[in-house]
């Protein structure tokens, strides 16, 4: 294409175009005239984009100043707050133009207008990133706000539509009340793991690595001929994600608080997560036996964020409880038991059935395969099922109960791991039983091009796959070897962390569940990379040829040993800072000789003076030479230091002549490590 024809396809001067190629990287010479086809239509797309930014980025930071004054009436006004929450939406990364009109109830022609103002031109089959729907969303009286998203929510979306409907229609024709589901949340180390092994008595504290809870559990209690079923959801910040999924498939929630440390930050995102899911809850004050317990201060601090206590006046039930001495367990578990009867319509279901159910965790184990739990939701589940988890099929292998014996079938409410799968799913997937294969190929293969449309649709960040050419960029390759599918995400989503930080770029090479092979290791020698394993094993080959490559492997039981260890390791790439220390300054008071080697006395101000110091030389305020103390004396007297407010002379190799009134200032070079501030 001739460079005049393509400067009118984006309606600017010839001129222009020349000025601005090379600022977007395209190098076509000065006497160019015409462009290959592949290169316009390269520049034709980047043009887009720095439009698409500018308005963006026009847009955007009107977005961030929205008028503070109306949030305000609308947190004074209980209906504008209610209507703001009916307003807000939650998307991924991306969302599909047709599917944001129907959050937004809105048609799809008001939205593609939206778009077509703001310079953006879409089809209701085309995908926008998060920025350009929150500023339609905006402009249309609706507040977005981020919530990750797999590629493949559509489908799971429509899947829980299936299992709603069903759940409703078993509800109508009434067979059987289920067991509740009851998730704990709160703050690490405010007592969840040993209040659910109080309630099991089964000690898993022991068995989790830094006694912080790592993957999502689950187990069945009987209390007075019922039953109640426990989700134990980790407590470090790195599994956020997985305690938000454990709110997606509860009925009523304990929120446990430390009674000597009262509401964290993790107890506030686990309210944000029991409110969003509008779960039925039961605040569990904990540790009750320590002598620094408050019990008050707890209700108080509930009181200031609109939780006030039943006891109180309001309509938060607390119960004063002591895991580790199992005082009130008993209170809380009837108190569960009441909560859950006022909402036992939900509680309805079908046992006869097929069944349908919801991914809690899945892991790969080396002896049986690919292996999942999960909460049996309506139907029954039995050994020899064929099952299909979005596009994961599998036949019943085996089913194991919450203590580990193998079962014939599993009753809705019921936890069960389940093994025969030929794929890992992801938690807050739905599995659904399909035992007619012709019906059961037709689904997999209808999931198939839904999956591969939604992927040509959508935009996938990737931590690996950013331009970074031009930038001056400090980078860590990683091979992740993880046990479970939830702990693969968590340990991405915390280094992900790093990747915010300007300069600094995690690559993941490799992200897996499984043991750390040979293969990696090869790998990680191509790649350049260091491997983490997160609970798994390193094979005894691989470890051979790490040793004679010098591959780093780095394993560990506890997320933030990892975490920890990449950023020392991504700290010791960025060069130090190389700071200029004044610790001595100094007059020139006369000149004794000039040259090579120059002899001056001098007035010592502040600081002391040491033989081999270096300084520089200041006239006027700036700068203009270099030296260093060679010789230094008091009345011919040799000293190794002076102290200030004394006069001495001194011997110097420096270019420049020396005049009276000069002054010296005495350095030192200081290397400072770089260090992440972790947040």
């Amino acid at each position: 294409m001739n460079l005049s024809e393509l400067a009118r396809k984006l309606k600017i001067t010839t001129e222009e175009l020349k000025e601005k190629l090379p600022e977007l990287g395209f190098d076509i010479g000065k006497k160019a005239i015409k462009i290959d086809e592949n290169q316009t239509a390269k520049i034709i797309q980047k043009f887009k984009e720095e439009k698409r930014k500018k308005l963006l980025e026009e847009k955007i930071e009107k977005f961030k100043n929205i008028d503070l004054k109306n949030k305000v009436k609308k947190e004074e006004n209980k209906d504008s707050d209610n209507n703001e929450n009916e307003n807000k939406i939650f998307i991924g990364d991306s969302i599909i133009v047709s599917k944001l009109a129907e959050k937004m109830n809105v048609s799809v022609v008001k939205i593609i207008s939206e778009l077509m103002k703001n310079g953006i031109v879409a089809n209701l089959n085309q995908a926008i990133d998060f920025d350009t729907a929150s500023i339609i969303a905006e402009e249309l009286g609706y507040s977005l706000e981020l919530k990750k998203i797999d590629n493949n929510s559509l489908i799971e979306n429509n899947l829980k539509d299936d299992l709603k409907e069903l759940i409703e229609k078993n509800n109508e024709d009434f067979c059987l009340e289920r067991p509740p589901v009851v998730v704990v949340m709160g703050h690490v180390d405010h007592g969840k793991t040993k209040l659910l092994d109080t309630i099991s008595d089964t000690n898993k504290m022991k068995g989790e690595s830094g006694g912080i809870t790592q993957h999502i559990g689950a187990f069945q209690i009987e209390k007075n001929d019922r039953k109640l079923t426990f989700i134990d959801t980790p407590g470090h910040e790195a599994f956020q994600s997985m305690r938000a999924r454990g709110g997606e498939v509860a009925d009523v929630a304990i929120l446990i608080i430390a009674a000597n440390d009262s509401l964290k930050a993790q107890t506030l995102e686990a309210i944000k997560i029991i409110q969003e899911e509008k779960l039925p809850f039961i605040v569990a004050i904990n540790k009750t036996d320590l002598p620094d317990a408050n019990i008050d201060k707890v209700k108080n601090d509930l009181s200031e964020i609109n939780l006030t206590p039943e006891d109180w006046g309001g309509d938060t039930i607390c119960v004063p409880i002591s895991a580790l001495k199992g005082i009130g367990i008993n209170e809380l578990l009837d108190v569960l038991f009441l909560v859950s009867d006022i909402y036992k319509e939900k509680l309805n279901c079908n046992s006869s059935g097929p069944a349908m159910a919801t991914v809690i965790e899945s892991h790969l184990d080396e002896n049986e395969g690919s292996k999942a739990t999960v909460i049996i939701q309506t139907g029954t589940l039995r050994k020899g099922d064929y099952v299909l988890i979005d596009n994961i099929e599998g036949k019943i292998k085996s089913l194991k109960n919450d203590k580990n014996e193998f079962i014939d079938e599993a009753k809705p409410g019921d936890p069960v791991i389940i093994s025969g799968l030929r794929g890992l799913p992801n938690s807050g997937d739905i599995l659904q039983v399909i035992n007619n294969k012709k019906e059961l190929r037709k689904k997999i293969k209808d999931y198939a091009k839904k999956a591969e449309k939604l992927n040509s649709n959508v935009s996938v960040k990737s931590l690996n796959k950013e331009n970074n050419e031009g930038q001056n960029i400090t980078s860590l390759n990683l091979i992740i070897k993880s046990d479970f599918l939830g702990s693969k995400e968590a340990l991405t989503d915390s280094l992900e962390k790093i990747n915010k930080i300007p300069n600094l770029k995690i690559n993941i090479i490799k992200n897996d569940v499984g043991s750390v092979t040979e293969g990696d290791v090869l790998l990680a020698e191509d790649t350049k990379s260091i491997i983490l394993g997160f609970g798994v094993h390193v094979g005894n080959l691989a470890s051979m040829i790490a040793r004679d490559k010098d591959i780093v492997i780095k394993t560990s039981k506890v997320i933030y040993e990892l975490i920890d260890f990449v950023y020392q390791e991504i700290e010791k790439l960025v060069p130090p800072e190389i700071k200029m220390n004044v610790f001595a300054k100094a007059k020139v008071l006369k000149v004794f000789s000039s040259g090579k080697k120059q002899i001056f006395g001098c007035l010592i101000d502040s600081g002391f003076v040491k033989k081999g110091d270096k300084f520089y030389l200041k006239r006027n305020d700036e700068i203009i030479a270099f030296g260093n103390v060679k010789s230094l004396k008091i009345e011919k007297k040799e000293q190794e230091k002076v102290e200030p407010g004394n006069e001495c002379g001194i011997l110097s190799n420096i270019d420049v002549r020396i005049l009276e009134g000069d002054l010296l200032e005495f350095y030192e070079e200081l290397e400072i490590a770089y260090k992440i501030e972790r947040k």
